[in-house]
């Protein structure tokens, strides 16, 4: 999947690096037309900032979006007109590299981080374990 939008099933691993490689040079946008969409995986906006589904705050937000915001119906409502206008603000984001940057420190970084914290407010998921440069400390023995 590229950006939320569906692949054509033949695409190698040669090939999803090349098209990587093109839209990191600007040489092609991360969206394109002709691509199926699959509801469950947009989030367009947030991956157009960050540049890359597979980055952790774009699985933060679609958890949020998944586990919160689609249990009510404000926030079906706010899913909805998400779907409706964030993928031509995501094609504008997509391919200017400094609005990319300032979207991401001014504005996404800070709601990522909220959404991190409060999580065990909102999920009825336990959190992820801490990753190896983050260890849990644990009382000395004896």
């Amino acid at each position: 999947m590229i950006f939320g939008r569906k692949r054509k099933r033949s695409s190698t691993l040669k090939d999803n690096l090349a098209e990587w490689r093109e839209i990191r040079e600007g040489k092609r946008t991360a969206f394109d037309p002709d691509e199926g969409q699959e509801k469950d995986d947009q989030c367009f906006v947030v991956t157009a900032v960050y540049g890359t589904p597979l980055a952790q705050e774009v699985d933060t937000m679609r958890t949020f979006r998944d586990e919160f915001l689609l249990r009510y119906q404000s926030g079906r409502l706010f899913v909805s007109t998400y779907y409706r206008v964030s993928p031509p603000a995501a094609r504008f984001i997509s391919s200017r590299r400094h609005l990319r940057s300032f979207l991401r420190a001014v504005l996404l970084a800070p709601v990522v981080n909220v959404v991190k914290m409060t999580r065990s407010r909102w999920s009825h998921q336990p959190a992820t374990r801490p990753s190896v440069n983050h260890p849990v400390s644990h009382p000395p023995a004896g």
